[in-house]
């Protein structure tokens, strides 16, 4: 294996000197390396994807939970009804909506946005996992539209919907975990 010495003013455009491994045919650099991989072919990072797809595919999901239950929503544990429903998730929908593109676009607004769409889907999903009354209201409006018999009691135990919890916890905590880690990837606009 031949070393090669390679300076920044031979012209390969890299910012400092590094050595070159000849290794069976082919020139190796772990320093080029690294700083081809430091230079993404998409700015977008793959995780900042991931939840810009999410917020896409939200906005059929939550217009299709519209149509099926529009009769009760919940807003911090509390159950909603009428328009009040209609309106909540319509925007609901537009909010995803518009995470999705800002995502996408990297826009630093949509970023700070999404940390606080998901901080509320935390809560929300904790104060309706310990609130009874609006497992009650929400079982009774999905047994509606199912056509299932309302039939004895109802187990309003937060275990019941602790695994849902537990999913959404999980996922909030990544999410917000990734935009704040990939906070450099986002344009900062002055002014």
């Amino acid at each position: 294996m031949a070393v090669v010495r390679v300076t920044p003013e031979e012209g390969w455009g890299y910012p400092e000197t590094h050595d070159l491994f000849q290794s069976g045919g082919r020139i190796r650099s772990i320093k080029i390396w690294r700083h081809m991989m430091k230079k993404s072919l998409s700015p977008r990072p793959l995780s900042i994807k991931v939840l810009a797809i999410e917020h896409f595919i939200s906005v059929p999901a939550t217009i299709l939970l519209l149509v099926l239950f529009k009769d009760a929503g919940v807003i911090f544990g509390v159950t909603i009804h009428g328009w009040v429903t209609v309106l909540f998730t319509l925007c609901y929908a537009g909010l995803a909506l518009y995470l999705g593109f800002g995502l996408w676009k990297l826009q630093e607004r949509a970023r700070k946005i999404a940390i606080w769409y998901w901080v509320y889907a935390l809560v929300n999903i904790w104060l309706y996992t310990f609130n009874p009354a609006t497992q009650i209201e929400v079982t009774k409006v999905v047994r509606g539209v199912l056509g299932t018999p309302s039939t004895g009691q109802l187990d309003t135990s937060p275990l019941r919907t602790l695994p849902n919890a537990i999913g959404v916890t999980i996922t909030s905590i990544l999410s917000i975990w990734f935009l704040i880690k990939r906070k450099s990837a986002f344009i900062q606009k002055n002014g």
